[in-house]
Formats: structure tokens, C-alpha cells, sequence
């Protein structure tokens, strides 16, 4: 895992987005002491020629995506592509929070482009998955303006721009 300035960044939006969105349920079930750990790494002190195991870091399990890593052509990418996408597509600064099996992702576009995203362990069996909570949550700012709303909403509204 490279740790770099916009992988510290996402982690600290996914923690207080986290928080801001889900509450209680957020700090309860997703492993936010690994978005906490990756966040306070100082990336200069991260000799990369060394091991996770060496650097005493192989207990971190999250997965890190950033704007410069290729995407697999797989089904299992198809989230992270249309992640890529939307935040593109919406403009703005853009905060998409997903839960998923076992675990809870977090993307982060800034200025109409997308910058990374971290998936987390996490307990998603009573997350919110209706309402304004279908599919996942997301957050934009644009204009100034914050415009809140569930990922299915936002997806059927894209969909309607392509067609």
C-alpha cells in the first residue's frame, strides 16, 4: 500500500463523513482505528523497500485505490469504475460512502476529478440500505451548495443524462 498525502486525505474524509452521515452505526461496526492509522502514517518515515510485515504494518487489511492506479477489468471493479466516474460526472467535490459485504468504502473526487478511495473491515448487516441510504450515500458540494442523496438516486439520475 503506497501512503501518500491523497490516501491520508481519504482517510480523514472517510472518518469524518463516516461519522457525519452514519453516526453511531459508524463507530460501532467499521474499522475506523485502520482509516485513524493510515492517516497519521508519515509516508517520509516508510522505508517501501520493506515488507508490510517489516514495517509492523501487515495488521492494516483496508484496500486503497487512487486516480493514477489502473483498474482491473473484472466484474469486482465495477464499483470502483463507476465510483471513478461519478465523481466526474457530478463535479464538485463529491463524497461517496458504500457499504458492502464485510466491508465499507469511501470515495472522494475534489474539483470535478476523482482522487482515492479506502475500503474498511466493517460490520455492514444493519446499515442503512433504504431511503436516502439505498445502495450507499452520497455527498456533493457544488456552487456552495451541499446536495445529500442515495446512491441509487444518483445513479438513476445519470442514467437519465445518458440516455
Amino acid at each position: 500500500m503506497n501512503v501518500d498525502l491523497p490516501v491520508r486525505f481519504t482517510a480523514k474524509v472517510a472518518l469524518a463523513a463516516g461519522y457525519f452521515v452514519h453516526g453511531d452505526w459508524f463507530r460501532q461496526c467499521v474499522d475506523h482505528r485502520q482509516l485513524r492509522e493510515v492517516m497519521e502514517l508519515d509516508p517520509r518515515s516508510l522505508d517501501l523497500n520493506k515488507t508490510p510485515e517489516e514495517l509492523g504494518l501487515a495488521h492494516l487489511t483496508l484496500t486503497v485505490d487512487k486516480w493514477m492506479d489502473p483498474v482491473a477489468q473484472d466484474p469486482a471493479s465495477d464499483a470502483l469504475t463507476a465510483t471513478r466516474s461519478l465523481c466526474s460526472w457530478l463535479g464538485g467535490s463529491t463524497i461517496v460512502l458504500m457499504p458492502g459485504p464485510g466491508c465499507f468504502g469511501v470515495g472522494v473526487g475534489l474539483l470535478g476529478h476523482y482522487l482515492a478511495m479506502v475500503t474498511v473491515p466493517a460490520d455492514t448487516a444493519e446499515a442503512p440500505n433504504d431511503g436516502e441510504y439505498a445502495w450507499g450515500h452520497v455527498l456533493n458540494v457544488k456552487s456552495k451548495k451541499l446536495r445529500r442523496y442515495s446512491l441509487v438516486d444518483v445513479l438513476r439520475e445519470w442514467a437519465e443524462q445518458l440516455v
